[in-house]
C-alpha cells in the first residue's frame, strides 16, 4: 500500500509561499494529493501489468483509491487483498482441463479435471470437484472454483515496483504541489 501525505515542512513553505492564506494552501494541497495519487494508481497497475496475465481493466478494478480532504492532507493507495478469480487470467479449454498461465514469465500451470461452468448468478470460472479419494470424483460431489493470487501478492513479486512506485510518488508530489501554487499566485496577482 502506497500512502501520499504532506509533512508539516511542506504545509509551512506552501503556506509562506501563498503569504499565509490557509484555504488555498489547503486546496493547493489536497490537489496535488490527489492529482499524486490518481497518478500512482496508473503506475502501480501498468507494474503489475508486467508481471501477470490480468487485463489492464481488471487489474485497476482491485486497486483503489483514498483520496484527500481539506481536513486530513493524506491519501492511500489501497490494494486489495481478494483473491481473483483463475478465469480472469489467461486459460483455455485443454483435452482433461484447464490450461492457466498467471504469470507472464511462468509457463502455463495444467488443472487437470477442472472445468469452465456458469453458475444460476451468471457468474462464470473455472471449477474442479471434491474428490471422494485420491484421484476419485463423483459427478454429484460439490464443485469449488479455482483462484489466483491477490493484487497485492502480484505487487509483492514485481521487482523493484515497490520502490519505483514511491520514487516516482514521491516526485509527482513535489512536481504538483508547485505547479498548484504556481496555479494559485497567477489567479492571485493576475
Amino acid at each position: 500500500m502506497t500512502e501520499v501525505s504532506v509533512n508539516r515542512e511542506q504545509v509551512n513553505e506552501v503556506l509562506r509561499l501563498l503569504n499565509g492564506i490557509q484555504n488555498e494552501a489547503n486546496t493547493a494541497l489536497r490537489r496535488s494529493i490527489n492529482n499524486t495519487l490518481s497518478g500512482t494508481k496508473t503506475a502501480v497497475s501498468k507494474g503489475i501489468g508486467q508481471t501477470i496475465t490480468l487485463k489492464a481493466k481488471e487489474i485497476k478494478s482491485y486497486i483503489r483509491v483514498k483520496r484527500a480532504k481539506n481536513s486530513e492532507l493524506s491519501g492511500r493507495v489501497i490494494l486489495s487483498g481478494v483473491l481473483i478469480p483463475a478465469i480472469k487470467f489467461r486459460n483455455r479449454q485443454v483435452r482433461n482441463g484447464v490450461s492457466l498461465k498467471i504469470w507472464k514469465q511462468d509457463r502455463p500451470v495444467k488443472l487437470r479435471h477442472s472445468f469452465y461452468a456458469e453458475m444460476a448468478s451468471g457468474h462464470r470460472g473455472i471449477f474442479y470437484r471434491k474428490q471422494l479419494s485420491t484421484g476419485v470424483y463423483a459427478g454429484r460431489l460439490p464443485i469449488i472454483e479455482q483462484f489466483g493470487p491477490n493484487i497485492t501478492t502480484a505487487y509483492e513479486k514485481t521487482p523493484g515496483l515497490a520502490n519505483r512506485v514511491e520514487r516516482e510518488a514521491a516526485d509527482r508530489l513535489l512536481e504538483q504541489i508547485n505547479n498548484q501554487v504556481n496555479f494559485i499566485l497567477n489567479i492571485e496577482n493576475g
